[in-house]
Order: structure tokens, then sequence, then C-alpha cells
């Protein structure tokens, strides 16, 4: 069975970048604007 997305290199399974992690879950410049105005 394939998996939905691609790998991902975040750092480390333990001890992850949280960099690496908020890019990875949100890759979307137009969705993250959107949050961002929503947020205030």
């Amino acid at each position: 069975m394939r998996g939905q997305c691609r790998a991902v290199e975040i750092g480390g399974y333990y001890h992850p970048d949280l960099a690496k992690i908020g890019e990875a879950m949100r890759p979307s410049a137009t969705f993250n604007k959107a949050l961002a105005a929503l947020q205030g």
C-alpha cells in the first residue's frame, strides 16, 4: 500500500527539529497567510 505523502526529514525520531516539523506540517504559504490573518 502506498503512503499519502512523501518522506520528510525532521531531524530525528526522538528529538526532532521543531522548525522542520513546522515546515512539514504547514507547507502551503497561501494557507499559512490565511491562518495568520485569522489569528490577528
